[in-house]
């Protein structure tokens, strides 16, 4: 009879292990980040969720993200919305580091302004001659201009803005010859721009004349940029044109100043990628600068 509570004593004693041993560890306790050891004392001393998420938030150092860390987070009594934003401000521990994250706001207004101003003032002057084809009739007009034309930007404004500068040249054959020298000014702030295009020059001179056909060789091509509804941009031009008489070659000269306020202006550029990627600088800098919603592009 003695034999019996030996036995009952050895099942339980057996049914005790098995069923340790059915039971999983409890998960090892996260590493030593500081940054985990404060929000475990919050979480310990009953903090509501709007404290432990304003701590987690203004914790500079890196959370202990991995597994068993969130598991000890959560088993201290961390909500879904805790966990969450450990994981956002955390990094998984290990030797390898993170790869940097990607700068969401892409280069500074500053960037954006001297990239515009380098790249717009390395095309120098474009020279190019323009002939062109009644609309109607096909007929060449005959009469071919020689162009000489740049921009050069003179000054970048740090709020947002650039002063342009554009000399143009032209010399017409035939009539004994003229000759056109001139230089616009203008400043632009984008803010104002609404609208971007990128066109083939003669495309660009035909629709502002579309009773003429244009071709220009070699063709180059235009950034067009239109201002928002009740924005212009105020142009200073100063001309002097020359004519030659056909029989008596004999050379007069006139100088003229005009002002104009214009709410569409072009940059010049001897390929189309390099025109688009000023582009979408100029899109950039218009964000930066808060002229609201994305200019349109095309």
């Amino acid at each position: 009879m003695r034999m019996v509570p030996v036995f009952l004593t050895l099942a339980l004693a057996a049914s005790f292990a098995l069923a340790q041993e059915s039971v999983p560890p409890p998960p090892k306790p996260a590493n030593d980040a500081p940054a985990n050891a404060e929000v475990m004392m919050l979480l310990r001393a009953g903090m509501p969720e709007s404290v432990v998420l304003d701590k987690i938030h203004a914790i500079t150092g890196k959370f202990d993200t991995s597994t068993s860390a969130l598991i000890t987070l959560k088993q201290a009594g961390a909500t879904e919305a805790e966990l969450k934003a450990v994981m956002a401000q955390g990094a998984a521990p290990g030797d390898s580091q993170p790869a940097a994250a990607p700068n969401p706001s892409g280069p500074s207004l500053a960037e954006s302004l001297k990239f515009i101003q380098d790249k717009v003032n390395q095309q120098g002057s474009i020279d190019y001659t323009e002939s062109m084809i009644d609309a109607n009739t096909g007929k060449d007009i005959g009469t071919a201009f020689h162009f000489s034309d740049g921009t050069q930007i003179v000054a970048a404004d740090p709020a947002g803005g650039l002063s342009f500068q554009e000399k143009i040249s032209l010399t017409l054959s035939g009539l004994g010859g003229v000759t056109s020298n001139g230089t616009t000014t203008w400043q632009v702030n984008f803010k104002d721009v609404d609208k971007l295009e990128v066109q083939n020059s003669s495309d660009y001179k035909h629709s502002l004349a579309s009773g003429y056909v244009y071709q220009d060789s070699p063709p180059f091509y235009e950034l067009v940029v239109h201002l928002s509804s009740g924005k212009t941009v105020h142009q200073h031009s100063q001309t002097t044109v020359c004519t030659t008489g056909l029989i008596v070659h004999k050379q007069s000269c006139k100088d003229s100043q005009t002002d104009n306020n214009a709410g569409v202006f072009t940059l010049h550029f001897r390929d189309e990628e390099m025109a688009d990627r000023v582009a979408k600088a100029i899109i950039h800098a218009v964000e930066l600068c808060g002229g609201g919603s994305r200019p349109e592009l095309f």
